[in-house]
């Protein structure tokens, strides 16, 4: 995560944390035990809304699993807030600080290749806000349930994911260079069994892998300390979770008997676009407004809602104020303080002392600017910069086809004067509508809003509130300071004061400065801590329960996967020696990788001559490939799991090599982990004039058997001695040419070796 962005872990349980599986309380509680400088937030069916827009889904209408809700609800998080997300059942076995920044340089990652046929595992994903992979894969997600009642497919999350790669180039670029970490090791739990004996099991698995992925649906006695389930869980005895709190209020809560939303006699649809995002938020909650009362005219006097039998709620956000006598507000308003400007030079009520106690009494203030909040607080009041409610206008999802105008915005066409030639064709658009009529121009700003959302490709505008919205959907912008002198312009100064800290802000006698492809600005933690303050403030308002959404359809709703399928911890898997170890899990992780292992790639590296040509298998980090590529004639690398892109996949005990006419094939430290070593070998001398192999031979006075208790620690599942494994290449035709001694222990003994066929 970038430097100074809020650390979240997400996850989700629709019927609620309180209410999930023991099983599910213990993955959450791993995530804040390994993690204390982040935050698990727990998203439920009655929360999801305040964070997500799921407008254009219709639960209704379409029948959507809680799979498939939670695939929706977890891309659009990390669309709009970035962070890590996490299913409900991974468990996490290290600190995100210790591993998750060396795999974070492209701005995303997730595991690979759980199984043939999907690029990656969904259970774990992190993003930094803005991410292209996350943008693309967002809005093909959008996409896809656009206009559709089920899916047809159980993995559809994941293939849009791996259509994308296959046809976007930068989403492919960008993926490329995201290190590849095997999705086997946080399986291997599963792929063992949960209720293998521990004792029997353990070896095999990596215990540095930083998370496991689980399953709730257990039976209760493998919780014993004796099955894998239960003996890996009591290593982390559950303990009480203690929530974050999202901030706290000191007024005591009242019951409002309705709501109103602030309203303006303005021609300024920028103040309308304020008011819509105020009106966004209160939706959240499932607050239905009531009254419009007027900023500048109504908010003292309110005739309107002397009726009301008790407090009435409000959003007080936006400028303030013309109408000098009315202010401070009426005493029966409950207001929420947040995106809140004053303009002092037109209005010093602001600042009398009834008002100050006002501020005081319904605090803390949260301010639109800088300046504001230094004005507050040197009256003793509470106040805090919460920035433009503007921001938070959901992003919008990615559609270059459609996003490709030139929009410039401003009071006046004076702007246009100053746009040179190259831009070229743009519209002009006045956020100023000649007209004072509310409701007219509340509708103008919808519309206008929509437009830019849609249509947009840049934002040109010496207006505030056409950058902010703008800035809050990803739109790139490029904001002037307004022509204004004095006076107005050290207002406008101020007005700007917290967008100056999100992009740079021209001046227009300066343009030899601008870069007219316009700046986005990353405002995912800006955006969420908007929304938490707003939360907690209004949490002074007792409010019902929030309505849950759904309804959620059936997981039988979903097709079932003809392929591609996981084994569940339920299966009844064989037992013993039928169950190949999943070597997968290991290679998967670059920590699997020793150091030391260059030397001896160093010593296998001498045998290949220049020019030849090369197929190596188990590449790993490459060490054996950076000594003899660039002198090779021809060079592929393969692996079990590839740790990089230009490695090829490729399991040798069950897969064949490659056509090609191969001079040398090298295998380092592979023979050892596999199930079927004279199948193998019988493979690579076939397609190979010349092998370059290590092997770690059992020892010549230790019994077959007797050291296969340290080599299972070791994951490998083959013992063999000198003499019998270079009998296998004997029997197929080659000769031993040299053989240099690498390392041993007391039961082995480890050589590289050049085998050539005569």
């Amino acid at each position: 995560m970038r430097v100074g962005q809020k650390k979240i872990i997400w996850t989700c349980w629709f019927q609620g944390r309180h209410a999930a599986p023991p099983l599910v309380q213990r993955c959450f509680d791993s995530w804040e035990r390994e993690n204390p400088e982040w935050e698990l937030r727990c998203l439920d069916a009655t929360t999801i809304a305040r964070y997500v827009d799921f407008s254009d889904i219709d639960l209704n209408r379409q029948t959507i699993t809680a799979a498939s809700l939670s695939d929706i609800l977890r891309i659009r998080l990390l669309h709009e807030f970035g962070g890590v997300w996490v299913d409900a059942t991974l468990y996490c076995n290290r600190p995100l600080d210790n591993w998750l920044p060396q795999v974070m340089s492209a701005g995303f990652f997730a595991f690979s290749a759980p199984v043939h046929g999907r690029l990656l595992s969904s259970w774990f994903l992190a993003a930094e806000p803005g991410n292209e992979i996350v943008q693309e894969w967002c809005a093909a997600a959008q996409r896809y349930w656009q206009g559709r009642e089920r899916s047809d497919d159980y993995y559809w999350f994941h293939h849009i994911a791996g259509q994308l790669v296959s046809e976007n180039p930068q989403v492919r670029q960008q993926w490329s260079s995201v290190p590849a970490v095997s999705a086997d090791g946080p399986h291997a739990l599963q792929f063992l069994g949960l209720h293998r004996p521990w004792a029997e099991v353990s070896h095999a698995i990596d215990w540095s892998t930083p998370v496991f992925k689980l399953t709730y649906r257990v039976n209760p006695e493998w919780l014993g300390a004796t099955y894998l389930l239960g003996h890996f869980l009591e290593r982390h005895p559950a303990t009480p979770v203690h929530p974050v709190s999202e901030g706290t209020v000191t007024e005591d809560g009242v019951a409002p008997a309705a709501f109103a939303a602030l309203k303006v006699s303005t021609e300024n649809i920028g103040d309308h676009l304020q008011i819509i995002a105020a009106l966004g938020l209160m939706q959240r909650l499932g607050i239905e407004t009531k009254y419009f009362i007027d900023r500048d005219d109504e908010i003292a006097t309110a005739p309107m809602i002397e009726g009301e039998p008790g407090p009435v709620g409000i959003v007080m956000n936006g400028w303030f104020k013309t109408n000098a006598a009315e202010w401070p507000p009426h005493p029966k308003l409950a207001p929420v303080f947040l995106g809140f400007h004053i303009r002092l030079f037109q209005c010093p009520t602001l600042v009398s002392p009834e008002a100050i106690d006002y501020y005081r009494k319904h605090g803390p203030v949260g301010c639109r600017d800088e300046y504001t909040v230094a004005l507050l607080q040197q009256h003793g009041v509470d106040a805090f910069e919460s920035h433009c409610l503007t921001l938070t206008y959901p992003r919008r999802y990615v559609d270059p086809a459609q996003q490709a105008v030139t929009f410039v915005v401003s009071r006046d066409e004076e702007i246009t004067k100053i746009l040179p030639r190259e831009l070229g064709e743009y519209i002009f658009v006045s956020h100023y509508s000649g007209d004072r009529d509310f409701v007219k121009n509340l509708t103008e700003a919808g519309t206008v809003y929509g437009v830019y959302r849609q249509h947009a490709r840049v934002m040109i505008t010496t207006l505030l509130h056409c950058a902010l919205p703008a800035i809050a959907m990803g739109i790139p912008v490029v904001v002037f300071y307004p022509k204004n002198s004095g006076a107005g312009h050290e207002s406008d100064v101020e007005r700007f004061s917290s967008l100056r800290k999100l992009i740079p802000i021209y001046h227009l006698d300066r343009l030899d400065e601008v870069d007219w492809r316009g700046h986005v600005a990353d405002v995912g933690a800006l955006k969420l801590g908007l929304l938490d303050k707003f939360y907690a403030l209004a949490s002074r308002w007792s409010l019902p329960p929030a309505k849950a959404l759904g309804p959620i359809a059936p997981s039988s709703e979903l097709p079932v996967p003809v392929q591609d399928r996981l084994p569940d911890a339920a299966d009844a898997l064989p037992e013993g020696n039928d169950v190949p170890v999943p070597d997968r899990q290991k290679w998967g992780n670059p920590d699997s990788y020793k150091p030391e292992w260059d030397s001896r790639a160093a010593l296998a590296a001498g045998f290949v001559p220049d020019g030849a040509s090369v197929l190596e298998i188990g590449v790993g980090k490459g060490a054996f490939r950076g000594l003899v590529r660039e002198k090779c004639d021809r060079y592929l690398g393969m692996d079990l799991e590839p740790l990089d892109r230009e490695t090829r996949k490729m399991n040798l005990d069950v897969d064949d090599i490659p056509e090609g006419d191969w001079e040398f094939i090298a295998l380092l430290g592979v023979f050892e982990y596999l199930h079927l070593p004279l199948a193998a070998i019988s493979k690579v001398c076939d397609a190979a004039k010349s092998i370059v192999t290590t092997y770690c031979f059992r020892r010549n006075e230790i019994l077959p058997g007797e050291s296969m208790a340290e080599r299972g620690q070791r994951g490998w599942v083959n013992d063999l001695n000198e003499q019998e494994f270079v009998s296998f290449f004997f029997a197929c035709g080659y000769e031993l040419e040299e053989i240099i001694p690498y390392n041993g222990s007391a039961t082995f003994e480890q050589k590289v070796m050049l085998f050539r066929k005569p």
